[in-house]
């Protein structure tokens, strides 16, 4: 009875810890973008970085890895991979029609400039799931030298992923990858397509504001000036003699500023005859030519060397004082606290997996919750949920063609958690035992990728393919619920 009230317990804890984390990932997300926008961050960071991370899974697997749980932390990460390109694919493709809906987002990541990921990212993200698949066969000494050569290469990736963006935007300002945040994915969803609508209002209000202003501009403005009892235009020239007393004020104000620059050129010229004169009595006293040079050096350098520290100092007041009107201080305290929070959440998760790994176990010994349904199913499903839920709604709601098939932030948190997640949890662990389980989890990534970039670059939205994406899928939740218990 005490073990059963304890897994009770330790299940209520994952349960809050995943609560936690989701709440914290989004407010992280939202602290760190407005944190970018008031320190002006590189487009690259905002763009691939803080839209395209994904701080769920690299918060477990990263505390998992940590903490020897070494199967959580490979099954978060690969079972993430294959849910995110199998069913949160496959939906769309099988919920929505086919015409008009599918064929009309075919086109718009065919036309659509944002919508369009160049094949490169695809070929790169494939060859990366095939070697991670190669990872599980002994080509080296073990299983954990694979693990450590594959992770070293998944980091190489991640950074070629990055490098390719930035010299994309060093030539064209714009990134290969364009990833719209979700505030204004779901909003577009609530809103349908009343968005076009609005449009339309506000240009044509924008037309009636010009044409009110060109009258202002035009005629209009010739008959306000226009004097009946003298049939001529008295104000126009009143108000030319205006602007030229204006004009003979600014002139004044221009020769005296041009008198006050002359005089400050002589004084500083003074002070260089002043320099050259001392520096030829150093010259004709200790007849050293080098220290003379140093002399006229200095005396050049002294006004601009003052100059330049209180343009310095009052350049770091000036940054100081705006970060102080932006509130940089509390945005700055909001994304360590966040981080500090999705720390703690992540270490309630993983030790309450841990905890129902060890203590829920049969008389046999084997144990009935083990790290690979933690990982493969339980972590990769709920880490997946707002994708399912984000389909499943606009299918319910008959908003299909508010829909947008965010193949941008897919790839972005694909090179984010087999790239840079995986290398780093690869990198860390050692000592890990080969499994059938990862070998043929790594096989089902490798498929799906391929499969899932044959679709999108041939650009082939179709109901036949969303049911090959679920029977994948199938595949894979029959071999980590089913078959895993019969191959370990």
């Amino acid at each position: 009875m005490d073990s059963f009230v304890w897994s009770i317990f330790c299940i209520a804890l994952f349960v809050l810890g995943f609560v936690l984390i989701f709440y914290t990932t989004d407010g992280l997300l939202k602290s760190l973008h407005s944190l970018a926008d008031t320190f002006k961050w590189h487009p690259l960071i905002v763009g691939l970085v803080i839209l395209g991370c994904d701080p769920q899974i690299s918060c477990i697997s990263l505390v998992s890895a940590f903490n020897g749980y070494q199967y959580l932390a490979i099954g978060s990460i690969i079972g993430n991979c294959i849910i995110s390109l199998t069913l949160a694919l496959c939906l769309p493709l099988i919920l929505f029609r086919e015409e008009p809906f599918l064929k009309v987002m075919a086109e718009n990541l065919k036309k659509d400039e944002k919508l369009h990921i160049p094949s490169f990212y695809f070929k790169l993200l494939s060859i990366l799931c095939v070697l991670v698949a190669f990872m599980a066969f002994s080509f080296l000494a073990n299983y954990a030298y694979n693990l450590l050569l594959i992770s070293l290469i998944s980091t190489l990736f991640f950074l070629v992923y990055l490098s390719k963006n930035f010299l994309k935007y060093r030539h064209t300002q714009t990134l290969d990858i364009y990833i719209e945040p979700k505030h204004a994915m779901h909003s577009s969803t609530t809103a349908g397509c009343t968005t076009s609508i609005d449009n339309d209002h506000h240009h044509i209000n924008q037309e009636q504001d010009e044409r009110e202003r060109g009258k202002l501009r035009g005629g209009d403005r010739e008959d306000e000036c226009y004097d009946d009892d003298t049939d001529d235009y008295d104000a126009i020239a009143s108000a030319k003699e205006d602007y030229d007393e204006i004009s003979d004020q600014e002139q004044e104000q221009q020769d005296a500023h041009r008198v006050h620059d002359e005089k400050m050129n002589i004084i500083d010229d003074d002070h260089v005859e002043l320099g050259k004169t001392s520096a030829m009595a150093c010259m004709n006293s200790r007849d050293d030519e080098e220290d003379a040079m140093d002399v006229i050096e200095m005396a050049h350098m002294t006004s601009s060397t003052k100059r330049g520290a209180k343009s310095s100092n009052e350049r770091l007041a000036a940054q100081l004082q705006e970060l102080q009107r932006n509130g940089g201080w509390k945005k700055i305290a909001a994304v360590i606290g966040y981080f500090v929070l999705l720390l703690l959440s992540g270490e309630l998760c993983v030790y309450a997996a841990g905890e129902l790994v060890k203590g829920s176990t049969t008389s046999s010994g084997g144990a009935v919750l083990n790290e690979s349904i933690f990982g493969y199913v339980v972590v990769a499903a709920v880490t997946n949920l707002d994708s399912v839920v984000y389909a499943v709604n606009a299918w319910r709601q008959s908003k299909m063609t508010a829909y947008k098939l965010d193949v941008g932030r897919l790839i972005a948190r694909l090179f984010w958690n087999l790239g840079l997640v995986f290398g780093v949890c690869g990198i860390w662990m050692k000592g890990i035992q080969w499994r059938m389980t990862e070998a043929l989890n790594g096989i089902i990534l490798a498929v799906s990728m391929v499969y899932v970039s044959w679709i999108v670059c041939q650009y082939q939205l179709k109901k036949v393919h969303g049911i090959g994406l679920l029977t994948i899928f199938g595949a894979y939740g029959f071999l980590n619920l089913v078959l895993d218990e019969i191959v370990e």
